[in-house]
């Protein structure tokens, strides 16, 4: 029954980045860490509890560097949801170093003939507690692996929690969620961390007990009890997320601003959050995340700006950066950056795209703008 538990799981999430990645793009990151969660545990469920050869040595130790990814892509979500910058940085990397260290060690066993993959899933058929005794890993024994990705789903956990207690004291932080709904996507994002680090741990329980025990019959019979308790939770946590992604996301459907007609009070909230607190120089800054921020219909939005400006809403974000990069160049002080930094202060991200921009706009180069005003 676990087994069916898991494969619904692994629908659920690729359901849920599909029609939830429109509302916050690091749900990506939940429905990958959720994928590898479950498909490890399927694969350890066909090892230990199907007695197809086949499958096997299909499964076995092939895809254990996958196990090593859920922590960092978990932690990804947790810090992209809640700080608004749900890109994977070059500094992230020693997160990923126990996966390409698996990857390595694992790398013999992948070439090695199916043949002797097959004599190999005999033995374990016949009797699974020989797994942490076979060579599978060139660079060090099976059972290591238990303590290694364990280990490092302690610490992308713990700077889950971390993230977490840096953003309570600033929810105004969190850009792409708007301030009435912060503290109940915070409570959500908090209660899921637990819930899910529960889950994790009954795994690892079950795994510890998979080591330790003295006969196969023992084993499976410890280990079934403890994973069909994490599986149910499991498919909890991705239905919980499928039916209710408004606690979660926020939703267009529940802002109080239904109308078209922006009211003076709605026009300087705009300037407020829009200019004021620089939500335009969010390099992801977009339509969906003004309107969650304003608690404003999408909708009513577009009608202001293009009654305002006469633009659409890209343009008008587009527009908007290059005048502040136009303010930025009209100091002497700041012509003195690179064009690389002054598209990352105007949040124009590269320069080709802020020389697109400036063309676009101003219908010249920041170049021979800056040449204009110096002469």
């Amino acid at each position: 029954m676990g087994l069916y538990f898991n494969i619904t799981a692994i629908l659920l999430a690729i359901i849920m980045m599909a029609f939830n990645y429109r509302f916050n793009k690091s749900v990506a990151y939940l429905g990958i860490s959720l994928f590898f969660l479950n498909l490890n545990v399927i694969i350890s469920h066909f090892i230990m509890g199907n007695h197809s050869i086949l499958w096997i040595a299909i499964l076995f130790n092939n895809f254990l560097p996958t196990s090593f990814l859920p922590g960092p892509f978990l932690y990804f979500f947790v810090r992209g949801t809640l700080s608004g910058k749900d890109t994977i940085r070059l500094q992230d990397g020693w997160l990923f170093l126990p996966f390409l260290i698996a990857v390595v060690g694992v790398f013999p066993y992948w070439v090695t003939p199916f043949s002797h993959k097959l004599q190999m899933a005999q033995s374990i058929s016949q009797n699974p507690i020989l797994i942490p005794s076979l060579a599978v890993n060139w660079l060090y024994p099976f059972a290591f692996n238990i303590f290694l990705r364990t280990l490092l789903f302690f610490i992308c956990i713990s700077l889950c929690f971390y993230t977490i207690w840096r953003f309570y004291p600033s929810p105004k932080k969190a850009q792409r969620i708007g301030q009435p709904n912060f503290i109940r996507t915070f409570r959500w994002v908090t209660f899921f961390i637990l819930l899910l680090f529960i889950l994790t741990i009954s795994q690892y329980f079950g795994l510890y007990h998979f080591l330790n025990s003295v006969s196969s019959t023992e084993m499976l019979e410890k280990v079934n009890k403890i994973w069909l308790i994490s599986d149910i939770g499991f498919l909890l946590i991705s239905l919980c997320i499928l039916i209710f992604p408004s606690l979660l996301y926020g939703s267009s459907a529940n802002f109080s601003r239904k109308g078209t007609q922006f009211s003076h009070t709605d026009i300087e909230k705009f300037h407020q959050v829009f200019y004021e607190e620089h939500f335009f120089l969010n390099p992801s800054a977009n339509l969906e995340g003004l309107s969650i921020a304003l608690n404003f219909d999408k909708d009513a939005i577009i009608s202001f700006i293009t009654r305002q400006e006469g633009l659409s809403f890209p343009d008008f974000l587009q527009k908007s950066r290059v005048d502040y990069l136009v303010e930025l160049l009209t100091i002497k002080e700041n012509q003195a950056f690179t064009f690389d930094a002054l598209a990352e202060m105007a949040g124009l991200g590269t320069r080709q795209a802020m020389y697109l921009a400036f063309k676009k706009v101003k219908n010249c180069s920041p170049t021979e703008f800056i040449l204009s005003i110096n002469t």
